[in-house]
C-alpha cells in the first residue's frame, strides 16, 4: 500500500527517475491515471488520490518549468504539503529537481527539502507556507 509518505517521496522520485531515462515520458508526471495505475500496482492507497491536484507553471527561465503537486492534507510529521518539480529543457536534455514541503512536529512550520531516490535534504525552517509562498520561495532559490 502507498501512503502519503511514499506518494511524495518514493513514487515521484521514482518516475523522475524514469522520465531521465526516458525523456518521452514525462507527460506521466502530470497523469492522474498514470499516478492511479501505478499506485494500484502497488496495492492501492491508504488515501484518497482524488485529494492530489496537479498544475504546471512556467519559470521565468527559458524552456524550464514547474510542476506542483499539492498533496493530500498530512496526517503526520515529514508528510509532504507541496511537491515542486522544476523541469529545465536545453539542446534535447532535460535536467529536473524536485523539492517538498514538509511539515514539522508542531505542524506550525515546515521544512523545505530537495529529494532524489537516494537522500533527501533540508534548505530549512520555514514558517507554514501556502501554495503561491512555496512556488515563489522554490523560484527565488533556483535565482541563488
Amino acid at each position: 500500500m502507498i501512503t502519503k509518505y511514499d506518494l511524495s517521496y518514493r513514487l515521484i522520485p521514482e518516475m523522475l527517475d524514469y522520465v531521465i531515462k526516458n525523456p518521452d515520458s514525462i507527460d506521466n508526471l502530470t497523469n492522474r491515471n498514470y499516478f492511479e495505475i501505478l499506485i494500484t500496482q502497488r496495492g492501492g492507497s491508504t488515501f484518497y488520490l482524488g485529494d492530489l491536484n496537479i498544475e504546471v507553471m512556467p519559470l521565468n527561465h527559458g524552456k524550464s518549468g514547474l510542476i506542483l503537486y499539492t498533496f493530500p492534507t498530512p496526517d503526520n510529521e515529514s508528510e509532504a504539503i507541496f511537491g515542486a518539480v522544476v523541469i529545465n529543457q536545453q539542446n534535447g536534455n532535460i535536467a529536473m529537481s524536485y523539492f517538498t514541503l514538509e511539515t514539522s512536529s508542531s505542524f506550525d512550520s515546515c521544512y523545505v527539502c530537495q529529494v532524489s531516490t537516494s537522500s533527501r535534504s533540508a534548505f530549512g525552517k520555514t514558517p507554514r507556507l501556502n501554495k503561491q509562498e512555496f512556488v515563489d520561495y522554490i523560484r527565488i532559490n533556483l535565482d541563488k
